[in-house]
């Protein structure tokens, strides 16, 4: 008989496009369902569960059994509500589109949704009933695995059951100043682990973070898992296929460009990448080349920096900055693979998938010496300080102008993407399952 493993979606209730935790979940649940290995039973631990399924239908092919908290035998609505948006929501919606870049606007509404959140907690800030179906569930089960959310207080129930979490990064203790009002109502991963849960964190960088940040996890719980990039991403030479994505993403065609994928977040540092590119794309070889800087993602927290940044550059500068939104999965591979480099001075980052993709797409990389990037990309990149300007100036100039060094970097950079795999990453988790 399988060991019955119950696996927590929860994190397909956050924002529709394929982040980093969802292509881990992804990647992770399909190997786990093919080695067959296992009786797999999933739940969404936080009370968004119809988004949380219909999301995961998005990027995930197989039929699992779901074990909804609230009800014994849950089905899947053929159709859609959409929530009404709140009197608060409406009201800003109105006002940002007459005051775009009012900060005292969102100042107001923070501190309004803050105190209205203290008195009046939405559902998942509060404390929920315990649920006898996650009860029943969980008395006969043998494995519980989170790939992103805390541990849930019915695992009580079963204290043979083996419990296992996945902590990818610590952004939220380590950056608390730029951070400051974005994670306040919600638990933190690390606060659920208990002396028998097993730990999985994707670089030896968060494992040393989280030793040093939580004195309640002793290193002999903690395993490093590290990830890899899906197998699409690799060189693509069709040159049809590759000017009707660009065409698409406004890119021009036949125009070397810098590529840099990540949700616009302050702490992925485009601020710093603008004015670098601006410092490159004014000197002699920057005029030269006439490269330009591709910056993909949808906003995130605090993306209005970045617009103020491109707003005080020069006019010739900003136009050669496109700003593509949020990206086709499928168009990815073909957008590294046309590049000329491939940039990402990220501030942090527990693994930091994008560089991997980039190498295995055959673009040199030119990154960030912080964190877990150096784990990464080893000595196949560039690897600088994210606030050193001017060296990452110097950096574009060397790459772009240099087709010999852009071939080195090509090799390393596919030889490097070669340590990493989804199905050493799985095998070790599923040996972990079963210790």
């Amino acid at each position: 008989m399988k060991p019955r493993l119950i696996f927590d979606i929860a994190c397909f209730t956050g924002q529709p496009s394929m982040s980093g935790s969802l292509r881990y979940t992804v990647e992770v649940l399909e190997r786990l369902v093919k080695s067959e290995k296992f009786d797999i039973v999933t739940i969404c631990s936080l009370p968004e569960e119809e988004f949380a399924l219909r999301n995961l239908q998005r990027y995930f092919h197989y039929q699992l059994p779901f074990q909804s908290k609230d009800v014994e035998h849950y089905v899947l609505p053929e159709k859609t509500v959409t929530a009404e948006k709140s009197m608060l929501r409406k009201t800003e919606d109105v006002l940002k589109k007459l005051f775009p870049d009012s900060r005292i606007l969102k100042f107001v509404a923070d501190i309004i949704r803050t105190v209205k959140w203290k008195l009046s907690p939405p559902p998942f800030l509060s404390q929920r009933k315990i649920s006898p179906f996650y009860e029943k569930l969980i008395s006969e089960s043998d494995i519980y695995f989170s790939p992103f959310h805390p541990l849930i207080s019915e695992l009580n129930f079963n204290q043979s059951l083996r419990k296992v979490i996945v902590i990818h990064d610590l952004i939220p203790v380590i950056f608390t100043g730029i951070y400051k009002g974005h994670h306040f109502f919600q638990k933190y991963p690390w606060d659920s682990v208990t002396p028998d849960t097993v730990v999985f964190t994707d670089s030896e960088s968060t494992k040393h973070d989280l030793l040093k940040y939580c004195s309640h996890i002793l290193p002999e719980q903690v395993t490093t898992i590290l990830l890899a990039a899906d197998q699409r991403f690799s060189p693509c030479r069709d040159r049809n296929k590759i000017e009707k994505v660009l065409n698409k993403y406004s890119v021009p065609v036949n125009v070397p460009y810098i590529l840099s994928v990540a949700t616009l977040d302050i702490r992925k540092n485009f601020d710093h990448v603008m004015n670098s590119f601006a410092r490159y794309s004014l000197s002699q070889n920057g005029i030269e080349t006439n490269c330009h800087l591709v910056l993909t993602g949808v906003n995130g927290w605090q993306s209005r920096k970045f617009k103020k940044a491109f707003a005080h550059l020069p006019k010739n500068v900003r136009e050669k900055i496109i700003f593509t939104g949020y990206v086709d999965d499928a168009d990815l591979p073909l957008l590294y693979s046309a590049a000329t480099c491939f940039c990402y001075m990220s501030l942090y980052e527990g693994f930091g998938l994008p560089p991997l993709e980039a190498m295995q797409c055959g673009t040199p990389v030119i990154t960030s010496n912080t964190s877990s990037l150096p784990e990464v990309v080893g000595d196949a990149g560039i690897m600088l300080d994210p606030h050193d300007v001017e060296g990452l100036a110097e950096a574009f100039n060397r790459v772009l102008n240099d087709g010999e060094l852009r071939k080195t970097m090509t090799a390393k950079g596919l030889e490097q993407a070669q340590k990493f795999s989804w199905d050493q990453c799985v095998a070790t988790i599923s040996e972990k399952f079963s210790e």
